[in-house]
């Protein structure tokens, strides 16, 4: 396995379980006092300008980070081969404008638990990009302007 992957993958598999769940809301607070605490409490800000002004994603968008980033290595790379074989490009039996779009196909889940699967949650988030980020370089030209697109 690659370096790169080894804190990622645990991080981000975490990170697939807890969205949607009750405990982002609970994990926000926490981060917002880290944040006023950090900064010396600056009561007189909201929130929003305090984990800007610190760089910091909020929890939902750190999480919705996190797997775009591990779904973009893993079809750039193709590693690790248990993660690239959930996703599977958008194929079209005929030829529509959205063909060269790289969509991920997205499959179909009958509960809530399969709703924050790898499986599903990666193409959901991967549909959801600008083309220009699905057809980014490299890893780190995605990372920076993904980040600037979820402060955008």
């Amino acid at each position: 396995m690659f370096p790169r992957f080894a804190g990622m993958l645990t991080s981000t598999c975490e990170h697939s379980l807890i969205h949607g769940s009750i405990n982002v809301r609970r994990l926000q607070c926490v981060q917002n006092s880290a944040a006023r605490v950090v900064l010396m409490d600056r009561p007189h800000q909201s929130t929003t300008a305090v984990l800007s002004e610190l760089h910091w994603l909020p929890v939902q968008s750190r999480i919705t980070f996190k797997i775009a980033c591990l779904s973009y290595e893993v079809l750039t790379t193709g590693q690790p081969y248990y993660l690239r074989s959930l996703l599977h490009y958008y194929t079209l039996h005929r030829t529509l404008r959205s063909v060269n779009q790289y969509l991920l196909e997205q499959p179909r889940v009958s509960n809530e638990f399969g709703k924050r699967s790898f499986s599903y949650l990666s193409p959901k988030t991967w549909n959801t990009l600008p083309l220009e980020l699905r057809l980014a370089p490299t890893f780190d030209t995605f990372k920076r302007h993904h980040k600037t697109y979820l402060f955008g």
